[in-house]
């Protein structure tokens, strides 16, 4: 009988390679999210790190208000990212990610 390959190293080495792929589509890739109808706007990169923050200076005067807009518009572009991962991952892998 042959040697067979380890079935678990041949699944780890390609996981491996979805996964540097998968890395380099999402360089360049950013999302933003929104809260308050655009007075608070959070840009994320491809790989979650917050590249720029915006904010109407209105919101200055209500710190509670602007502190719950922030989290929102941080949850929202975290949500788009994560969708957006799952959206190059069904591209890449050629059918449904759940």
């Amino acid at each position: 009988m042959m040697p067979v390959p380890e079935a678990s190293s041949i699944t780890q080495n390609l996981i491996k390679m979805i996964l540097k792929k998968m890395e380099k589509q999402m360089e360049g890739k950013k999302v933003e999210g929104i809260s308050g109808n655009g007075a608070v706007r959070i840009l994320i990169s491809g790989k979650f790190q917050v590249l720029g923050v915006k904010i109407n200076p209105r919101l200055a005067r209500n710190v509670p208000q602007l502190e719950e807009l922030v989290g929102v518009a941080v949850e929202d572009a975290l949500q788009k990212g994560s969708d957006l991962i799952k959206s190059e991952a069904q591209k890449l892998l050629g059918g449904s990610v759940d």
